[in-house]
């Protein structure tokens, strides 16, 4: 900010990176707003609002300088479209629909490319270090068009017409493509399949009245008591009591950072753990079977799945997080594990990957839920999780 002898504004830069640290006129009259390494951060060419407000509205597929950017370019084809929003941002979306690229700027203030050849929002001049994430002078980089290829990409090109910058979204258009091609051929092959008849799966009514959705994890382990069972999923004893499920839902209305919350049940000769929020089950597989057995199901807020089963410490098969060959949908082999057919006809059992998906469907259960269910031969019903039951509550 710039003010005079009685403290009044005279002009002021808007809001400006945070990592800045120092400020520095250079000899030809640009104050350049810089952070610790010396990267600029920010800068006031020798440029007025006069100056830009005489650029003509950029047209066509194109900028050049002397324009600045006011209705959309459009790519020759017509597929993609640039604009510049009031907040400041640049973005290009699909006429298709989506957005493909965006980067942020100054608000308010209108993307144009001076007879300098400077890209700029207002008389910031760091657009071209912030579209390319380099440490650079943008006065050394004479822009001569900005141009919306055909195949997606945003491209700044030079007077000798070689390339200053392109944003590659042409590429991660082409994976977005082939990714929404192979679910359209997946949601095809889906819907080709029969239903599962109704009544055909394990009682769902109890893991809808947990209310878990989304990264959770659930454990079960033969003959141990529910406090060893806590021990072994590395639970701070002293954070263990009798508890009701429903104090552990109470914890998050009244905490926005959650605490890592776990509950068990008596389930036959197996107790199971269930933990909201957290997957620690996952990596305490192998332990949590030492001298017994163990099955673990889970989900992430990705949406990934994980089904382990572990006898004595030793991983049977294990369906990892991020498995490429879809096996824990599909039915097929697990992707490690001594046994990775050992989980196999559980699978069929239920009729994973003949009949159509079933994870949106209230009447059953997940099919990693169902499947851990019947490798340990147990029936949860909601009796099971009534009342007070052993659990814990710890801050991370």
């Amino acid at each position: 900010m710039l003010e005079d002898g009685s403290g009044r504004p005279l002009w002021r830069s808007g809001g400006v990176d945070r990592r800045v640290s120092a400020a520095v006129v250079t000899d030809s009259g640009r104050l350049v707003l810089v952070d610790p390494d010396g990267f600029q951060r920010w800068s006031r060419d020798p440029v007025t609002d006069a100056d830009v407000a005489s650029y003509q509205p950029a047209s066509g597929d194109r900028m050049t300088r002397g324009q600045r950017l006011v209705g959309p370019l459009t790519s020759s084809n017509g597929k993609y479209h640039l604009s510049h929003t009031p907040a400041g941002e640049t973005v290009l979306v699909r006429s298709r629909g989506g957005t493909v690229w965006r980067c942020t700027g100054v608000a308010g203030a209108e993307l144009t490319l001076g007879h300098d050849g400077v890209l700029r929002t207002g008389t910031d001049s760091t657009v071209l270090a912030k579209w390319t994430g380099r440490r650079l002078d943008p006065v050394a980089y004479a822009v001569s068009a900005l141009v919306v290829g055909d195949d997606g990409d945003v491209v700044l090109f030079a007077d000798d017409g070689s390339e200053v910058y392109r944003s590659g979204t042409a590429a991660e258009e082409a994976r977005l493509d082939q990714l929404e091609q192979k679910y359209a051929r997946r949601e095809r092959k889906d819907r080709a399949k029969p239903r599962r008849p109704r009544r055909s799966g394990l009682p769902a009514d109890w893991f809808r009245l947990l209310d878990v959705d989304e990264n959770y994890s659930i454990t079960l382990a033969q003959g141990i008591s529910a406090r060893e069972a806590l021990l072994r999923l590395g639970v701070d004893a002293a954070r263990t009591a009798p508890m009701r499920y429903a104090d552990l839902a109470t914890v998050q209305d009244l905490n926005d950072d959650l605490p890592k919350r776990v509950f068990t049940a008596q389930i036959d000769d197996w107790v199971m753990l269930v933990e909201l929020d957290a997957t620690d089950g996952v990596d305490r597989l192998a332990p949590m079977s030492r001298g017994t057995q163990a099955v673990v199901c889970a989900k992430n807020y990705d949406g990934e799945e994980f089904l382990g089963w572990s006898a004595d410490g030793t991983p049977s098969a294990l369906y990892e997080w991020d498995s490429g060959n879809e096996a824990l949908e599909l039915g097929g082999p697990a992707d490690a594990g001594e046994s990775p057919d050992a989980i196999v006809p559980f699978m069929r059992a239920i009729g994973l990957g003949r009949y159509r998906d079933t994870r949106d469907d209230d009447h059953f259960l997940p099919p990693s839920v169902e499947i851990a269910c019947l490798i340990a031969d147990v029936r949860p019903r909601p009796e099971h999780f009534a009342g007070e039951h052993l659990g814990a509550i710890e801050t991370w």
